[in-house]
């Protein structure tokens, strides 16, 4: 079950559960024909934890979604290596470095500790509205908004860091008050997210000196959770790893499990197929070497009208595996979660697609310009906001630009160097191709394109919006 902050139980997704199959459905796949994705392959590598933020971020509630190592990977890093996991570990070890590992007494709030509060508050207030309503993702993309405005905070006041001009008291009121604020908000993004990563928050939260969160949950300490909650003198506990960064060979290191695992079941369910007198038909293995690909299930006339369950089925050209699994509709008691994926590569095996026929040319058709919405869906198209902007020498047209996604930050070079004056585009929204191919120009490395749309007189504007808009959010 997941219990929500405000003491709510949901029934967990079978999908997101430690045990057992990835993607489950008896009457299209089977561990016998080899065509699934196992949890056990998961948490070898990333652990339970990262498979049910990842199904729980990246999968809308009972309706399809995509899977791959890749993407798994790219999250976890992203989200919880990086994000999560890196601002625990830097404000606690702070925290024993410069005051003994014990909560200091913080004096003199600012404008930036008080918006650190106003935004805890409307991150609690998000993510129970959306945790109350299953859209899971929605609750976690509010709360890793939260976590990003901490780091950003963290980082803006820097308490390692004691400028020339500041006297030693003044730094280290400086430091108390900003570590205090920065503990109090992981203690929040804590409490709020032990339903979804049970394993991390319990850790976290004895390096917060607050004993064992199962025991607050069981006592209803995390119910209404509230600003304020972590007082001076609290000593926190050692600072310990939470989420190692997977490493490159992490998606191979999975691949190669679940390849060993499939092909043992197909060998074992051969050999009992081959040993049953009622053998009719042959079992036509899957390929173990190929991935998981995508089949929607029709229901049957008894079961109009009803949900599907996840499943997979083998690839119908085995020559050609897939990169990714699809999850499908499923029942209310076996459902997964939603909200935008990160930003995931292309497989390098994945074909380019055709060019459209000339016009005018033999046998083509207005069908022939448009694209599914599988093509569609390749593109991750994400919100980020410039931090730098400046210009490359002897690049009359490229501007160097670093935007952050909310999750991660980047290098993007632009050809907007005529048209935008570098020093007027910081601060602003903007959508970006978030996992287009690395690009090298003027040996400087371009992580990603920008949107905008082409004046008659060749002049870009670039996308935006009218309302606010979280960094990171997906465009769809």
């Amino acid at each position: 079950m997941l219990a929500s902050p405000s003491g709510m139980c949901t029934p967990v997704p079978r999908s997101v559960r430690a045990n057992g199959w990835l993607l489950f459905d008896q009457t299209k796949m089977s561990k016998s024909l080899g065509n699934i994705v196992r949890a056990d392959t998961v948490m070898e590598v990333l652990g339970a934890d990262a498979l049910r933020y990842f199904l729980l971020r990246e999968i809308p509630f009972g309706q399809d979604g995509n899977f791959s190592f890749d993407a798994l990977v790219q999250r976890y890093n992203g989200d919880l290596a990086n994000g999560y996991g890196n601002l625990v570990s830097r404000v606690v070890n702070m925290m024993h470095k410069y005051f003994g590992g014990v909560v200091p007494e913080a004096n003199g709030e600012t404008t930036a500790e008080i918006a650190i509060g106003g935004n805890a508050d409307f991150a609690i207030q998000l993510f129970n509205q959306n945790f109350e309503s299953l859209n899971f993702s929605a609750a976690l993309q509010a709360l890793w908004g939260f976590v990003a405005q901490v780091d950003g905070y963290l980082t803006a006041n820097a308490p390692w860091k004691k400028p020339a001009d500041r006297s030693d008291e003044d730094h280290t009121a400086l430091q108390a008050r900003v570590l205090t604020t920065a503990a109090e908000a992981i203690r929040i993004i804590t409490a709020l997210v032990y339903p979804i990563l049970p394993d991390a928050a319990g850790k976290v939260w004895r390096q917060l000196g607050q004993g064992e969160i199962a025991d607050a949950a069981q006592h209803a300490f995390l119910t209404n959770v509230a600003w304020g909650g972590l007082k001076a003198g609290t000593k926190f506990g050692e600072p310990a790893p939470l989420f190692p960064r997977a490493e490159k060979d992490a998606t191979d290191r999975m691949q190669k499990l679940e390849e060993d695992n499939n092909k043992n079941a197909v060998e074992a369910a051969s050999r009992q197929e081959s040993a049953s007198p009622r053998n009719i038909e042959a079992v036509v293995p899957s390929p173990a070497t190929a991935s998981p690909s995508v089949s929607h299930v029709t229901p049957t006339n008894s079961e109009e009208g009803a949900s599907l369950t996840a499943t997979t089925t083998a690839p119908q050209d085995g020559g050609a595996p897939v990169a990714t699994a699809k999850v499908h509709q499923v029942p209310n008691d076996v459902t997964s979660s939603r909200l935008s994926s990160t930003p995931v590569s292309a497989p390098a095996s994945t074909p380019a697609p055709p060019a459209p026929p000339a016009e005018g040319a033999a046998g083509a058709t207005a069908e022939d310009s448009f694209i599914s919405i599988d093509d569609f869906a390749k593109v991750e198209l994400r919100v980020a906001q410039i931090l730098v902007a400046e210009r490359i020498p002897k690049a009359d047209k490229l501007l160097r630009l670093e935007v952050d996604l909310g999750y991660e930050k980047r290098q993007i070079l632009a050809g907007i160097a005529q048209y935008y004056e570098p020093e007027k585009l910081i601060g602003r929204k903007i959508v970006i191709v978030a996992n287009l191919a690395p690009r090298k120009m003027r040996g400087l490395e371009s992580n990603g394109m920008l949107l905008a749309a082409s004046l008659p007189d060749g002049a870009p504007v670039l996308a935006g919006f009218l309302e606010e808009v979280p960094l990171g959010a997906r465009l769809k």
